[in-house]
């Protein structure tokens, strides 16, 4: 379990993960975290990541020190890397969101089951694409279990530790102007006109002028979106037809960070009913399939503490996230 005391500094939870990463592998070497774009990078001064040896692919480095069975590791980690947000790059930093996800939830199989709210997931797929306006958003995880039920989580590591609010494009001004006014209490408003990418966009703030991690609330809408319009490709869920349910599922750093997004995440997006999509959607999107109905929204956030508090992971993923 993480530690109660545990600070909110970004770089002691980086000591704290390399420290556990030495005691399970003490062959691993580590260095700081390239950042920037090409041609302006630089090394960061508090994250780290793995440096994977020659002889290895990062695939195949990464299961042999976190000791993955799955025969299906090097599809799951090719689709947990096809994302449109530098997965690829990122995947072996020590706190990354994305190999989070892919170290946990790649061992859900038909012999391993993981059991959510009572229902029993056998299959995963990672960075699963929807339809949003003129690019499609992916999904961190999508579960399906039985009755082709699925499950759409969106991950998250320490990224909710820093408040970030940053703006959008007013392709998205006629969905909140629909959608935000039907939250009880309007814990949310829109903050119009914001640049965004050099264009007229808009941003979304907390009422209370709180600042939280708005970009994650952000985000949960956006893909509810996609839920409501479907697949952008030939994606595997498209011949579901089961229930749709939606959650975020948060590693617990223990403080008011973490206290403040749960809350924010039950007073906002635990609150969206499939009602309330379709009346935000159908008047400015033609639906050519009607998903929206099917959508349920998990009400609080998950954990990857609770969801994995009984399944069988592999040891060292366990003991790499304390879990």
């Amino acid at each position: 379990r993480c530690d109660k005391k545990i600070s909110m500094d970004k770089e002691k939870i980086i000591h704290q993960l390399e420290a556990r990463l030495l005691k399970i592998c003490p062959d691993v070497i580590t260095r700081p975290t390239v950042v920037g774009r090409e041609g302006a990078t630089k090394e960061s001064e508090w994250s780290r990541q793995i440096v994977v040896p020659g002889r290895y692919s990062m695939d195949e480095y990464l299961k042999t020190v976190f000791g993955i069975s799955n025969p299906d590791w090097g599809k799951l980690y090719k689709q947990a890397t096809s994302g449109a947000g530098q997965e690829a790059d990122r995947i072996s930093t020590l706190h990354s969101s994305s190999l989070l996800a892919l170290l946990c939830f790649s061992n859900v199989t038909k012999e391993t089951p993981l059991y959510i709210d009572g229902i029993e997931y056998t299959k995963v797929w990672f960075e699963v694409k929807n339809k949003v306006f003129d690019r499609p958003s992916n999904i961190d995880i999508v579960l399906e279990g039985e009755n082709s039920d699925l499950l759409f989580l969106e991950s998250k590591f320490t990224e909710y530790l820093t408040p970030a609010s940053n703006a959008f494009s007013e392709k998205y001004f006629n969905f909140y102007r629909n959608i935000l006014p039907m939250i009880d209490g309007f814990p949310l408003r829109m903050v119009y006109p914001r640049k965004y990418d050099n264009q007229d966009g808009m941003g979304l703030e907390c009422s209370s002028n709180a600042k939280l991690y708005m970009d994650g609330i952000k985000q949960c809408f956006s893909h509810l979106i996609g839920l409501c319009q479907g697949p952008a490709e030939k994606e595997k869920w498209e011949d579901k037809s089961g229930k749709i349910r939606f959650a975020e599922i948060l590693y617990e750093i223990p403080g008011e960070e973490f206290n403040s997004y749960k809350s924010l995440y039950s007073k906002t997006i635990g609150l969206i009913k499939a009602e309330m999509l379709r009346k935000a959607i159908e008047p400015i999107l033609e639906l050519e399939n009607n998903y929206t109905d099917r959508i349920e929204v998990c009400p609080q956030i998950r954990t990857y503490q609770d969801v994995f508090k009984e399944f069988k992971l592999p040891e060292n993923v366990r003991e790499y996230y304390g879990l």
